[in-house]
């Protein structure tokens, strides 16, 4: 018996040391995101071959019967992210010797568009000149972002102007109280005169700009897929500017509205209501002061908000299509806050052909510690994100993720594409992909959003490209034919049914 004991101790003692020695040799080792070396030749995980290149070979891309549409009548739907910078060693713009590698890695992925944000930033960040204005475009710049969509259009990259997203408008530009006006003039860029005068003429300057690497204008080229007119902006009622010049500014345009557009009954009651005289301006709720408001008076100053919102999003639509000559999708904005109801801005925005949505879940300022889809799933990014999408328009996801670091962040993507794939979303746009200035340093996750050189995150991506683009088709004659798609009809908000 000790004999046998002796033997079965010194065989679990072997078994021991040849389980060490190999967890040894298979530890867990840092997983190093080389995007030079796909440049090398071929990798089982390409999946480039989802893309149709170059961009925009079947014609402008047009938002047809709720769905996004090649020129030659194609259902297509976009794969892609973002481009920004906001991490130490990452450029928005690479350099020319760079722009090749960036645009193979991201086809790599499967991604079929980028959305370029914050180009209205200043150099050497974005497109705009250093100087005492914002009203001009830095020509070195510009060759260098003419040169880089040109790599990603070749491979079959589609391209998507923001327009307004951080443009830090100064006193030269003739902006009043430019100090106090926060970046991109949330709110006051929908109604103030002078910021959407200059607006359009960023517009002109940058979609009538002709891309020598292309040969086209901007305005011209089917590879640009999207205009969006301005980054999740929107006003709310009580809303008030960024000091008393655009406070007054707003409230005399509301009392125009009033004098001109509202209701007669309504004026009077809510004149009746603030003690405002016949002459008097009616002053608009504070932020403090909406709990108290009437329903009356809150509905009179919502209609008004709606009416400021739509007015604003048609002009610079019209601006766009007639004067600057844009042919592609033009989103107005995204349905962005989901701490509030979305359908008042939807409704706004409810003449465009294509519909946005932005979400993202336990980002650096709410650490929720948990799984939305398995403990929160009434308010995961797939619930919060359908509510967005409208009967009869195309729709588009173009800022989403589950930022870095959390237990889940594995999850979001493949989740979301199915999700997407499901309700048959137009396009998914995850935010954020850095390009690094050294591509070849040391791996690294340099904010909660970059994605760029994230193994878990990037991986997926590719693997989400498969499961939001491949399983739309079907496989026949050696080759990927289209299925017909249909959207639930029940899961979309229509306008003017009741919610």
């Amino acid at each position: 018996m000790k004999r046998r004991l002796a033997v079965m101790a010194s065989t679990v003692a072997w078994v021991l040391l040849a389980a060490v020695a190999q967890a040894q040799s298979l530890a867990m080792r840092p997983f190093t995101m080389d995007d030079q070396a796909g440049l090398a030749g071929p990798s089982p995980t390409d999946v480039s071959f989802l893309l149709d290149a170059p961009a925009g070979k079947h014609g402008f891309l047009h938002a047809v019967e709720g769905h996004l549409e090649t020129g030659d009548g194609q259902r297509i739907r976009l794969w892609g992210v973002n481009l920004t910078d906001w991490s130490p060693g990452s450029i928005m713009i690479p350099a020319k010797r760079d722009a090749a590698m960036w645009a193979s890695t991201l086809a790599r992925y499967g991604v079929n568009c980028v959305r370029l944000q914050f180009l209205d930033f200043v150099v050497p960040r974005g497109l705009i000149a250093d100087g005492k204005t914002t009203r001009h475009l830095d020509p070195k710049q510009m060759d260098r972002e003419d040169y880089f969509l040109a790599q990603l259009e070749k491979r079959g990259i589609f391209i998507d102007f923001n327009l307004l997203v951080g443009r830090p408008f100064k006193a030269g530009d003739g902006v009043t109280d430019a100090g106090d006006v926060r970046q991109g003039a949330k709110g006051i860029s929908l109604y103030d005169p002078k910021l959407i005068e200059l607006q359009k003429e960023y517009a002109q300057e940058l979609l009538t700009h002709y891309n020598p690497y292309t040969q086209r204008k901007y305005c011209n080229d089917p590879g640009v897929a999207i205009v969006e007119i301005n980054n999740e902006d929107a006003i709310w009622v009580g809303f008030h500017g960024p000091s008393a010049y655009y406070s007054k500014e707003l409230d005399a345009i509301y009392n125009h509205w009033l004098a001109q557009k509202a209701p007669k009954a309504e004026a009077l009651a809510v004149r009746r209501e603030t003690g405002a005289g016949e002459r008097e301006p009616v002053p608009l709720l504070t932020g403090a002061e909406v709990g108290g408001a009437s329903t009356d008076r809150y509905n009179t100053e919502a209609q008004f908000y709606l009416w400021l919102e739509e007015g604003y999003f048609r002009q610079m639509r019209s601006y766009l299509r007639r004067a600057v000559g844009v042919k592609c999708v033009i989103l107005a904005t995204a349905d962005h806050d989901h701490g509030r109801t979305g359908y008042p801005l939807e409704l706004a925005l409810s003449s465009f052909s294509a519909l946005d949505g932005h979400d993202y879940w336990e980002g650096p300022w709410e650490k929720k510690a948990k799984s939305p889809m398995v403990d929160d799933p009434l308010h995961s990014t797939a619930v919060e994100l359908s509510r967005s999408a409208v009967e009869g328009k195309a729709y588009t996801v173009s800022e989403v993720n589950e930022p870095f670091d959390n237990d889940y962040e594995a999850e979001q993507i493949p989740i979301l594409a199915a999700y997407g794939d499901l309700q048959s979303w137009d396009a998914i746009f995850w935010y954020t992909f850095e390009p690094k200035k050294q591509p070849t340093g040391g791996p690294y996750v340099g904010d909660p959003f970059d994605m760029s050189l994230d193994p878990v995150r990037m991986t997926e991506v590719a693997a989400g490209a498969l499961i939001f683009r491949l399983l739309t088709r079907k496989w026949k004659g050696g080759h990927f034919t289209r299925l017909s798609e249909k959207r639930p009809i029940g899961s979309l908000w229509r306008p003017g049914v009741a919610l």
